[in-house]
Order: structure tokens, then C-alpha cells, then sequence
């Protein structure tokens, strides 16, 4: 497991590689790491906004030692554009604007959305408390449960939930990952 100040530091290490301006999205428990909700994770999950800066990302990740790894299991289901890990065993999940197959950073999300960093060239946003719950609904991962009931424990406000619910159905009428959203729901219910 990884701690803030290790995320900060991979986080430092890009930002002397990039080339160009970069802004990404933190969606998950690196986000909540930052928010004092979670010591350490194992990953950090990312959106970025396109695939150039997705091979902007990529380009500095392979420079600062890191390459794809063998994927399996809930990893491969939540489908991310590129998964990159270095030789501590720290993983960068990397989406390009559509989570999980069907879930999107939507202009809501970025407007609720807290700069946590802003380096040279580099600028990290953790999404909103709710947003990460609405992300970690869809996954299939146990621990994604158990942040899900940390997150409910802060208080937070299902009427941005709802809304971001609708919008995204309206958006995409695929049920697969409204199906999803529930049974997370319905399980973090559970465990209360």
C-alpha cells in the first residue's frame, strides 16, 4: 500500500516530463487518500481528458520506469485505457473520460472538482466525495464497497448523486452500468 506522500512524489517526477500542460482527475482512493479518508492505496485511478493526454501521461510513466502489467479479474472488467506499474508495484489506472465502460467525467464532475496540485505543468483534481461514491458503485472490487460505506459515513448529498444518476442515464441508456450502481448501492446498504 502507498501512502500520500508517495502519490505526491510520482505525481512531482511527472511534471519535469511533461511537455506540455497536462490536467488530470483523481476518481478514487488516491483521491480519498488526499482527503484523509483512506492511509494508503494501491493504485491510483486517473481521467484524463483525450487521448493525447493520455500519451502525454503514458510517454512520462514509461520515462519514470513504468510499463503495462499482466491485468486480470475486476481490473480488466473496469476497463481502463492503460494500466502502467512500476517496480514497487504502484499502479496508475488511466481513463479517458469514460469509466468502467459507461460512467463519464462530466462537465458537473469537473465543476465539482478541487485543484490539489498544481505544479509547472502539471495540475491534479480530486472529484467531488460523491462523485468517487458514483465511480466506485460500478466497480466490482471488494474494497471499492468498503470506501463506498466510508464515504457515506462523511454525510453526503444524494441529491447531487440523483442528479449526476440522471444525467448520466440520459447521456447513456446502456442499463449495464445503472445495474452496477445499484448492487453497489444496494451492498453498501448492507454492510450498514
Amino acid at each position: 500500500m502507498f501512502d500520500r506522500e508517495y502519490l505526491k512524489k510520482e505525481m512531482e517526477k511527472l511534471d519535469g516530463l511533461m511537455k506540455e500542460r497536462l490536467d488530470f482527475y483523481l476518481i478514487g482512493g488516491g483521491s480519498m487518500s488526499f482527503q484523509n479518508l483512506k492511509d494508503a492505496t494501491k493504485d491510483i485511478d486517473v481521467v484524463v481528458r483525450s487521448e493525447h493526454d493520455l500519451k502525454l501521461l503514458r510517454d512520462a510513466l514509461v520515462r519514470t520506469g513504468y510499463s503495462v502489467p499482466a491485468v486480470r479479474g475486476p481490473y480488466r472488467q473496469m476497463q481502463a485505457s492503460l494500466i502502467m506499474e512500476n517496480r514497487d508495484g504502484f499502479r496508475w489506472d488511466i481513463f479517458v473520460m469514460v469509466i468502467c465502460g459507461g460512467l463519464r467525467l462530466s462537465d458537473a464532475m469537473i465543476r465539482r472538482a478541487v485543484e490539489l496540485f498544481r505544479f509547472d505543468r502539471v495540475s491534479v483534481h480530486m472529484i467531488s466525495l460523491e462523485d468517487i461514491f458514483i465511480f466506485k458503485s460500478v466497480t466490482s472490487r471488494e474494497r471499492d464497497r468498503e470506501d463506498m460505506y466510508q464515504l457515506f459515513l462523511q454525510g453526503l448529498d444524494f441529491t447531487v448523486i440523483r442528479d449526476e444518476i440522471i444525467w448520466q442515464n440520459e447521456l447513456n441508456r446502456n442499463a449495464a452500468w445503472l445495474a452496477f450502481f445499484f448492487n453497489g448501492v444496494e451492498e453498501v446498504v448492507e454492510m450498514g
